[in-house]
C-alpha cells in the first residue's frame, strides 16, 4: 500500500475529525436514538444513557483534536493513534453485545463501520 501524501494524510485526517464531531454529537444529544440505531437494549436506563453521553463525549474530544491539529503531521498522527484505539475498542464492545442486540443487523452495522474508521485511522 502507497503512502500517503501530506495533503491526503490531511484531508483523512479532517474527514475522520468531522465524522468524529458529528457521530459525538449526535451521541451526547440523542442518546436513545444511536442505541437505537446500534440495535443496543440500553434505552431507558438513565445509566446507560449517560454512558452514551460520555461515549458522545469522548467523540466530540477525539474530533476536535483531529480538526485542531491535521496540519501537524506529528500530532495528527498521535490523534488518529487515539481514535484508532477507541474505534477498535468499539468493534470489540459491539462484539460482545452483539448477542444480546434487538437488531443484529445494525450492530454488525456498527461494528463494521468503527473497523473502518479503525482502518482509516492507522493508515499512514
Amino acid at each position: 500500500m502507497e503512502a500517503l501524501s501530506k495533503q491526503q494524510e490531511e484531508t483523512v485526517t479532517v474527514g475522520l475529525g468531522a465524522a468524529c464531531l458529528g457521530l459525538g454529537l449526535t451521541f451526547a444529544l440523542f442518546p436513545g436514538l444511536m442505541n437505537k440505531l446500534a440495535g443496543l437494549n440500553a434505552a431507558k436506563e438513565p445509566e446507560s444513557r449517560m454512558l452514551i453521553r460520555l461515549v458522545g463525549m469522548r467523540d466530540i474530544a477525539l474530533g476536535l483534536g483531529l480538526l485542531t491539529n491535521s496540519s501537524n503531521r506529528e500530532v495528527a498522527q498521535s490523534w488518529r493513534n487515539s481514535l484508532a484505539l477507541v474505534a477498535g475498542s468499539d468493534v470489540a464492545v459491539f462484539g460482545l453485545m452483539l448477542p444480546k442486540s434487538k437488531n443484529k443487523f445494525m450492530t454488525l452495522l456498527a461494528m463494521a463501520t468503527s473497523g473502518v474508521i479503525t482502518a482509516l485511522a492507522l493508515r499512514k
